[in-house]
Protein backbone atom coordinates (compact mmCIF):
# COMPACT_ATOMS: atom_id res chain seq x y z
CA UNK A 1 0.00 0.00 0.00
CA UNK A 2 1.71 3.14 -1.03
CA UNK A 3 1.53 6.64 1.15
CA UNK A 4 -0.65 8.49 -0.89
CA UNK A 5 -3.67 5.18 -0.56
CA UNK A 6 -2.62 5.23 3.29
CA UNK A 7 -3.74 9.16 3.32
CA UNK A 8 -6.52 8.71 0.97
CA UNK A 9 -7.55 5.74 3.50
CA UNK A 10 -7.09 8.18 6.52
CA UNK A 11 -8.95 11.20 4.97
CA UNK A 12 -12.06 9.17 4.27
CA UNK A 13 -12.19 7.32 7.74
CA UNK A 14 -11.55 10.68 9.11
CA UNK A 15 -15.07 12.03 7.00
CA UNK A 16 -16.64 9.20 7.58
CA UNK A 17 -16.98 9.60 11.24
CA UNK A 18 -17.86 13.43 10.67
CA UNK A 19 -21.04 11.75 9.38
CA UNK A 20 -20.85 9.73 11.93
CA UNK A 21 -20.87 12.57 14.67
CA UNK A 22 -22.99 14.73 12.42
CA UNK A 23 -26.13 11.82 13.01
CA UNK A 24 -25.66 11.54 16.85
CA UNK A 25 -26.13 15.25 16.91
CA UNK A 26 -29.34 15.49 14.96
CA UNK A 27 -30.37 12.28 16.81
CA UNK A 28 -29.03 14.17 20.46
CA UNK A 29 -30.85 17.67 19.27
CA UNK A 30 -33.98 15.95 18.24
CA UNK A 31 -34.49 13.46 21.21
CA UNK A 32 -33.54 16.39 23.47
CA UNK A 33 -36.51 18.52 22.13
CA UNK A 34 -39.14 15.41 22.05
CA UNK A 35 -38.02 14.44 25.44
CA UNK A 36 -38.78 18.68 26.64
CA UNK A 37 -42.32 18.01 25.01
CA UNK A 38 -43.34 14.69 27.13
CA UNK A 39 -42.77 12.45 23.64
CA UNK A 40 -45.47 14.30 21.42
CA UNK A 41 -44.35 14.69 18.15
CA UNK A 42 -46.02 17.64 16.82
CA UNK A 43 -44.20 20.52 18.22
CA UNK A 44 -40.83 18.66 17.62
CA UNK A 45 -40.81 18.37 13.86
CA UNK A 46 -40.98 21.98 13.13
CA UNK A 47 -38.36 23.98 11.13
CA UNK A 48 -36.49 25.50 14.49
CA UNK A 49 -35.38 22.69 15.66
CA UNK A 50 -34.32 21.52 11.90
CA UNK A 51 -32.43 24.73 11.70
CA UNK A 52 -31.27 24.56 15.80
CA UNK A 53 -29.57 20.41 14.90
CA UNK A 54 -28.33 21.62 11.59
CA UNK A 55 -26.54 24.74 13.40
CA UNK A 56 -25.00 22.52 16.08
CA UNK A 57 -23.66 19.75 13.17
CA UNK A 58 -22.04 22.55 11.32
CA UNK A 59 -20.67 24.30 14.55
CA UNK A 60 -19.47 20.79 15.33
CA UNK A 61 -17.42 20.24 11.74
CA UNK A 62 -16.52 23.49 12.03
CA UNK A 63 -14.88 23.57 15.73
CA UNK A 64 -13.92 19.98 15.38
CA UNK A 65 -11.89 20.99 12.20
CA UNK A 66 -10.04 23.30 14.04
CA UNK A 67 -9.25 21.98 17.46
CA UNK A 68 -11.28 18.59 17.77
CA UNK A 69 -10.70 15.46 16.53
CA UNK A 70 -10.84 16.05 12.76
CA UNK A 71 -7.91 18.30 12.83
CA UNK A 72 -5.66 15.59 13.43
CA UNK A 73 -5.46 11.64 12.89
CA UNK A 74 -6.35 9.34 16.28
CA UNK A 75 -6.39 5.86 17.01
CA UNK A 76 -10.39 5.56 17.57
CA UNK A 77 -11.51 5.40 21.18
CA UNK A 78 -7.95 7.02 22.16
CA UNK A 79 -7.55 9.64 25.67
CA UNK A 80 -6.52 12.24 22.45
CA UNK A 81 -9.32 11.75 20.36
CA UNK A 82 -11.75 11.76 23.52
CA UNK A 83 -10.23 15.16 24.88
CA UNK A 84 -11.07 16.61 21.42
CA UNK A 85 -14.36 15.37 21.44
CA UNK A 86 -14.92 16.53 24.98
CA UNK A 87 -13.69 19.75 23.97
CA UNK A 88 -15.54 19.99 20.78
CA UNK A 89 -19.14 19.56 22.40
CA UNK A 90 -18.54 21.83 25.10
CA UNK A 91 -17.71 24.65 22.68
CA UNK A 92 -20.75 23.56 20.87
CA UNK A 93 -22.77 23.45 23.52
CA UNK A 94 -22.54 26.73 25.06
CA UNK A 95 -22.66 28.54 22.09
CA UNK A 96 -26.54 26.82 21.15
CA UNK A 97 -27.34 27.25 24.84
CA UNK A 98 -26.13 31.49 24.49
CA UNK A 99 -28.48 31.18 21.38
CA UNK A 100 -30.96 29.54 22.85
CA UNK A 101 -31.45 31.93 25.68
CA UNK A 102 -30.95 34.89 23.72
CA UNK A 103 -32.88 34.23 20.43
CA UNK A 104 -36.82 35.91 20.97
CA UNK A 105 -38.69 34.20 19.68
CA UNK A 106 -37.85 30.99 21.37
CA UNK A 107 -35.70 28.49 18.42
CA UNK A 108 -36.09 25.27 21.11
CA UNK A 109 -36.25 25.08 24.63
CA UNK A 110 -33.75 26.36 26.97
CA UNK A 111 -32.82 22.55 28.41
CA UNK A 112 -32.36 21.25 24.48
CA UNK A 113 -28.75 22.38 23.80
CA UNK A 114 -27.93 20.84 27.52
CA UNK A 115 -29.48 17.77 27.38
CA UNK A 116 -28.37 17.49 23.73
CA UNK A 117 -24.87 18.23 24.10
CA UNK A 118 -24.79 15.50 26.74
CA UNK A 119 -26.35 13.16 25.18
CA UNK A 120 -23.85 13.60 21.72
CA UNK A 121 -20.59 13.28 23.60
CA UNK A 122 -22.65 10.03 25.72
CA UNK A 123 -23.18 8.69 21.93
CA UNK A 124 -19.73 10.21 20.20
CA UNK A 125 -18.05 7.76 23.24
CA UNK A 126 -20.17 4.62 22.68
CA UNK A 127 -19.66 4.82 19.18
CA UNK A 128 -16.23 4.60 19.31
CA UNK A 129 -16.26 2.42 22.45
CA UNK A 130 -18.42 -0.38 20.31
CA UNK A 131 -16.20 -0.07 16.92
CA UNK A 132 -12.49 -0.53 19.31
CA UNK A 133 -14.02 -2.96 20.95
CA UNK A 134 -14.75 -4.97 17.82
CA UNK A 135 -11.70 -4.33 16.53
CA UNK A 136 -9.92 -5.80 19.88
CA UNK A 137 -11.64 -8.92 19.28
CA UNK A 138 -11.20 -9.08 15.46
CA UNK A 139 -7.62 -8.49 16.00
CA UNK A 140 -7.09 -11.22 18.74
CA UNK A 141 -9.64 -13.57 16.51
CA UNK A 142 -6.67 -13.56 14.07
CA UNK A 143 -5.09 -17.28 13.61
CA UNK A 144 -1.39 -15.85 12.93
CA UNK A 145 -1.09 -13.75 16.01
CA UNK A 146 0.85 -15.53 18.44
CA UNK A 147 -0.94 -15.51 21.74
CA UNK A 148 1.41 -13.85 24.73
CA UNK A 149 1.43 -13.53 28.69
CA UNK A 150 2.72 -10.33 29.86
CA UNK A 151 4.74 -10.56 32.87
CA UNK A 152 4.21 -7.47 35.54
CA UNK A 153 1.32 -5.43 35.18
CA UNK A 154 3.48 -1.85 36.38
CA UNK A 155 3.49 0.88 33.86
CA UNK A 156 5.83 -0.64 31.97
CA UNK A 157 3.98 -3.58 31.41
CA UNK A 158 1.02 -1.66 30.61
CA UNK A 159 2.88 -0.04 27.90
CA UNK A 160 3.91 -2.78 26.44
CA UNK A 161 0.54 -4.34 26.04
CA UNK A 162 -0.93 -1.33 24.75
CA UNK A 163 1.77 -1.41 22.27
CA UNK A 164 0.94 -5.22 21.48
CA UNK A 165 -2.93 -4.27 21.61
CA UNK A 166 -2.74 -0.97 19.73
CA UNK A 167 -0.23 -2.04 16.82
CA UNK A 168 -2.11 -4.67 13.92
CA UNK A 169 1.31 -5.39 13.12
CA UNK A 170 2.85 -6.24 15.69
CA UNK A 171 2.23 -10.20 15.34
CA UNK A 172 0.83 -10.55 19.16
CA UNK A 173 -2.23 -10.44 21.10
CA UNK A 174 -1.61 -10.90 24.67
CA UNK A 175 -4.08 -13.21 26.68
CA UNK A 176 -3.26 -12.13 30.48
CA UNK A 177 -0.98 -10.29 32.36
CA UNK A 178 0.56 -11.91 35.69
CA UNK A 179 1.90 -9.94 38.78
CA UNK A 180 3.18 -11.06 42.02
CA UNK A 181 2.10 -7.28 43.75
CA UNK A 182 -1.57 -7.78 44.96
CA UNK A 183 -2.35 -4.41 44.11
CA UNK A 184 -2.11 -5.09 40.21
CA UNK A 185 -3.97 -8.71 40.54
CA UNK A 186 -6.89 -7.16 40.05
CA UNK A 187 -6.22 -4.42 37.70
CA UNK A 188 -7.42 -4.86 33.84
CA UNK A 189 -6.04 -2.60 31.26
CA UNK A 190 -7.23 -2.44 27.35
CA UNK A 191 -9.53 -5.56 27.96
CA UNK A 192 -6.81 -7.84 29.25
CA UNK A 193 -6.99 -9.02 32.57
CA UNK A 194 -4.32 -9.57 35.31
CA UNK A 195 -5.05 -13.69 36.16
CA UNK A 196 -2.36 -13.38 39.26
CA UNK A 197 1.41 -13.89 40.28
CA UNK A 198 3.35 -15.67 38.21
CA UNK A 199 2.63 -19.63 38.18
CA UNK A 200 5.19 -22.14 37.12
CA UNK A 201 5.90 -22.89 33.40
CA UNK A 202 3.70 -26.25 33.78
CA UNK A 203 0.35 -24.49 35.43
CA UNK A 204 0.29 -21.68 32.46
CA UNK A 205 0.88 -24.01 29.42
CA UNK A 206 -2.79 -25.95 30.41
CA UNK A 207 -4.47 -22.60 30.45
CA UNK A 208 -2.90 -20.43 27.37
CA UNK A 209 -1.60 -23.04 25.27
CA UNK A 210 0.49 -22.54 22.92
CA UNK A 211 1.53 -18.91 24.83
CA UNK A 212 5.25 -17.52 24.92
CA UNK A 213 6.10 -15.17 27.61
CA UNK A 214 6.91 -11.22 27.30
CA UNK A 215 8.77 -9.36 30.10
CA UNK A 216 8.91 -5.56 29.89
CA UNK A 217 12.43 -4.31 30.52
CA UNK A 218 13.00 -2.74 34.21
Amino acid sequence: MTQGSVRRREWLHRWVWVLFDAAIWFVAIYGATWLRFDFKPSPVLVASTLVFAAAAVIGHLVVGSIIGPYAVGHRRGSFEETTDIARTVVVITAGLVTWALVANPQVVPRSVPVVGGIVALVGMFAVRFLIRSWRSRHFASQEDERRVIVFGAGDAGRRLLRSMTRDEQSGFFPVALLDDHKTNQRRQTDGVQCAGPPPAPHAVSPRWPPTPAASPSP
